[in-house]
């Protein structure tokens, strides 16, 4: 009897340093495209402070050919030619099973937020929370709305018109 308790309380220490080591890889992998981000920007930066007069050379010669341009299109390629500055998610939208932003975001017993279905497919699995390893006292899920709305405000996006999972 003590075998089989042994060997369960292994396999869910295992299944809890897997993830754990999945959730490290997925922070290395966001921390080198940060690196990557800024080395770009940095780039792009010493580049931009030269280009000004021969961007506006290049509008000049486009312009007299489209006069009729509207200033949305205009915006739209002057915008395309900008590096993109855009950063990852801070790490409270982020779910630390996914290691993506989260779409619909329910608080589970260990007072954490998790992706919905992430969160399910643990549970199938496992009676813990994914951060502590502590046994949970019940698999009840609570949508977190105003995380949820943090999350797409931070993407600007309104998923109220149209939730994950729903359709349109």
């Amino acid at each position: 009897m003590l075998d089989r308790h042994h060997d369960h309380d292994n396999m869910e220490l295992l299944s809890r340093l897997r993830t754990k080591r999945d959730n490290i890889k997925k922070r290395l992998k966001r921390a080198q495209k940060k690196q990557q981000q800024r080395q770009e920007a940095q780039e792009s930066a010493s580049l931009t402070q030269a280009e000004p007069e021969a961007i506006d050379q290049e509008l000049e010669s486009t312009l007299p050919q489209a006069p009729r341009a509207e200033p949305e299109a205009i915006d739209q390629e002057l915008e395309s030619r900008l590096p993109n500055t855009r950063s990852e998610p801070p790490d409270h939208i982020v779910c630390c099973i996914t290691g993506e932003l989260m779409k619909d975001p329910v608080m589970c017993s260990d007072g954490h937020s998790y992706e919905r279905q992430a969160i399910e497919n643990w549970f199938q699995n496992n009676d813990t929370s994914p951060l502590t390893g502590a046994r949970l006292d019940h698999k009840m899920l609570l949508p977190n709305h105003a995380l949820r709305k943090g999350a797409e405000e931070w993407e600007g996006l309104d998923y109220s018109k149209n939730p994950p999972g729903l359709g349109p």
